[in-house]
């Protein structure tokens, strides 16, 4: 018969194990934005193009947050609208905690989702259509 200690032990682990996966999304997901962009031109494309800071942002296509961490720090708020659950799981899961108060990721298509008028001042998109 297990005691007490017992469980505490497993719930100790199990905090561990999910402070690991986080940490490996969030080097994978870093990884991937490195891939991707290793010479930070669409970053720099990206802010010469649009102002986020302070800005309401939605994000069409929002993906795994691949694009969102490029600029979520500088924004007011950012709603990601993306069609695929498993995308939207691993953003929430990559997300860094500074982030947390002001990013939201949906499970939704930009095409059907209601959203309140001049709710947002910048909509962006990448690799969406």
């Amino acid at each position: 018969m297990r005691g007490a200690g017992a469980f505490h032990d497993a719930d100790d682990s199990i905090a561990d194990l999910i402070g690991s996966c986080r940490t490996i999304l969030l080097m994978q997901a870093n990884s991937t934005r490195e891939a991707l962009d290793p010479e930070g031109v669409e970053t720099r494309v990206l802010r010469s193009l649009v102002r986020m800071d302070g800005h309401d942002v939605l994000e069409i296509g929002s993906g795994n947050g691949r694009l969102t961490w490029r600029y979520a720090e500088r924004a007011a708020s950012v709603v990601g609208l993306e069609p695929e659950e498993t995308h939207v799981l691993r953003a929430r899961a990559a997300m860094p905690v500074a982030l947390r108060n002001h990013v939201e990721f949906r499970v939704a298509d930009a095409a059907s989702v209601e959203l309140s008028d001049a709710a947002f001042d910048v909509v962006v998109f990448a690799w969406s259509i």
